[in-house]
């Protein structure tokens, strides 16, 4: 696992990614809360969580089906189509 915050929450999710495609599915719901959850307990870090699950975007079929206010957040819900690139933008982290 990255060492990184950003780096832990972009594993995790792609992870997800490839598990989902794996089983067959042509997309999964992800909830910031849920991926945050899952790799911090610390309450703190849902900016970072967020911010990769927007970066993860940037590749394929996506849909934005809840935004909290200023787009950052727990409530941050987003469907990916499967299966998926990750996105180039997030390699550096």
């Amino acid at each position: 696992m990255a060492g990184s915050w950003t780096g832990r929450f972009r594993d995790a999710l792609l992870a997800r990614f490839e598990w989902e495609a794996r089983a067959g599915r042509s997309e999964v719901e992800i909830r910031c809360r849920d991926l945050h959850d899952r790799v911090s307990r610390d309450g703190n870090r849902h900016p970072v969580c967020s911010g990769v699950m927007w970066i993860e975007t940037t590749e394929g079929n996506c849909e934005v089906l809840l935004t909290p206010p200023g787009g950052a957040g727990l409530g941050l819900v987003i469907r990916y189509g499967l299966p998926r690139r990750p996105s180039p933008f997030g390699r550096s982290a």
